[in-house]
């Protein structure tokens, strides 16, 4: 072995045994931990898209579970997310997890890696407790992914902050996700851009979607 490759080597080995960089500290209020509870309190059901004069158009279905409700006294609302076209349950095209949080009057939401093979959690939104044999320490976070909150009169908004998210596409140089909230249904939108800026993949514009039903079905 090369001086090179072994100084490669060593370098990958610590790299490896490097802890995970420590968790922020939250530090949640009493009025944004009630507006965090109102505000997802939108998110969990069935959503179809419709036709529109931006954007994607009908033909596609989200169900929103939430899960882990237990850890709401932690101050964390997470939810399951899976898109698929209507008629192709079986086949969702996207699933992500989400976990929003607030501290000191920030509301934030971040994006998760699913915690095994995402063929194997099709469908994890039937179920009367999603992911319950799973752990928040077993879930990767999408580093850079971070949402930014916001609140307005009878809605939500959520956006990506910054260029640094980078999830599961890797020939995107980052990715940009959008929604708009209310209880009657929602905007959302994926797009993945290469380093001149040029969309790569996603949609073209943010779905439409109209609530079906208050339950993922």
């Amino acid at each position: 072995m090369t001086k090179a490759l072994a100084v490669a080597f060593l370098m990958t080995l610590a790299a490896c045994a490097a802890p995970a960089p420590p968790r922020e500290v939250a530090h949640p209020t009493p009025e944004g931990q009630r507006i965090l509870a109102v505000i997802t309190s939108y998110l969990p059901g069935t959503f179809d898209s419709i036709a529109h004069q931006n954007g994607p158009g009908a033909g596609t279905r989200m169900r929103i579970a939430q899960f882990w409700k237990e850890r709401e006294k932690a101050g964390e609302f997470w939810f399951y997310v899976e898109h698929a076209k209507v008629a192709q349950d079986p086949k969702p095209f996207r699933q992500r997890i989400y976990r929003f949080t607030e501290s000191k009057g920030k509301l934030m939401g971040d994006v998760f890696e699913l915690p095994g093979n995402p063929g194997d959690l099709v469908g994890e939104w039937r179920k009367e407790k999603p992911f319950e044999a799973y752990k928040p320490a077993q879930l990767r976070e999408f580093e850079g992914c971070r949402l930014g909150v916001g609140q307005m009169t009878v809605m939500f908004w959520a956006r990506t902050e910054g260029k640094a998210c980078r999830a599961e596409n890797p020939k995107a140089a980052h990715e940009f996700t959008e929604m708009l909230v209310n209880s009657a249904g929602m905007k959302d939108g994926e797009q993945g851009f290469d380093a001149s800026g040029r969309q790569i993949a996603g949609e073209a514009g943010v779905w439409e979607f109209r609530r079906m039903s208050r339950e993922p079905r």
